[in-house]
């Protein structure tokens, strides 16, 4: 059998094993373990009083906040008390056991390895994110447009291409410019290739314009190159030559959709 090693409690008391010094206190030996393992005192550990009610101790996280118990601490740094446990008794140092989110949480982590950010205006931010929700662009978005070399200013300022506005719809009204490329038959790609470049979105929108209808058919026209937009040069079917301006080209695209459709 495994020889015991004598211990002593917090009263100086010697025992001939922790069983031993245990029964003495009237705690359970697996009970005084677990609180040992939970970084109680050795006081604490071997007071029977405390029962099921050891949870309630006060404790303070890695930044010194004090918390009437380890539930509290747990709930304030979004994981659950059972997994803060479970890591402690794992070996795991309080800081990772409280900061590392549990596998399948739903709860929200609090912002980690967050950074001080300067908006265009001077004003600091905790973070990226918190700079961009203020400037209501996704941080995704923003992160894409400095990697591209855009300043600062612009990569918070620019709308995404979705909810750009163009004069474009029937009589003159804005429509988005999504809707304007559904509209004048235009790849929606291409023109957000054009904004990626740094056009704005009218001049985008008319460049997505010229490469999509060049070459391509409008009624009994094929469009040949744009002669200054918006007036493009056209080619019927006996080969004879006129210009078009963009609002009947695109009348007669509408007009051969729908043939196409029927």
């Amino acid at each position: 059998m495994p020889r015991c090693k004598p211990c002593r409690d917090h009263l100086d008391q010697e025992f001939d094993s922790v069983k031993s010094m245990c029964a003495h206190h009237g705690v359970n030996q697996n009970t005084y373990k677990n609180r040992i393992n939970r970084g109680m005192t050795l006081e604490q550990a071997l007071d029977p009083a405390l029962h099921k009610a050891s949870h309630a101790i006060s404790c303070e996280d890695p930044n010194g906040v004090s918390y009437p118990s380890e539930q509290a601490m747990a709930e304030a740094w979004g994981i659950s008390c059972s997994t803060y446990r479970a890591r402690m008794q794992a070996g795991w140092d309080k800081a990772s056991a409280l900061s590392r989110p549990a596998n399948g949480s739903k709860k929200k982590q609090p912002e980690r390895n967050a950074r001080p950010e300067i908006d265009p205006d001077g004003v600091t931010h905790p973070s990226i994110k918190s700079m961009c929700s203020k400037y209501g662009v996704k941080t995704g978005t923003y992160l894409r447009r400095i990697s591209r070399g855009w300043d600062k200013s612009a990569a918070l300022s620019a709308p995404t291409g979705q909810h750009d506005i163009l004069p474009l719809g029937k009589n003159g009204d804005p429509i988005t410019a999504s809707q304007a490329c559904a509209r004048w038959h235009v790849r929606y790609a291409s023109y957000k290739w054009q904004k990626r470049r740094g056009k704005n979105p009218e001049q985008a929108f008319q460049t997505a314009c010229i490469k999509t209808w060049t070459g391509s058919t409008a009624g009994h026209f094929t469009i040949l190159a744009c002669v200054q937009w918006p007036w493009f040069l056209v080619e019927d079917r006996e080969k004879q030559q006129t210009v078009l301006n963009a609002v009947e080209i695109c009348r007669l695209k509408n007009l051969l959709t729908r043939k196409q459709k029927r």
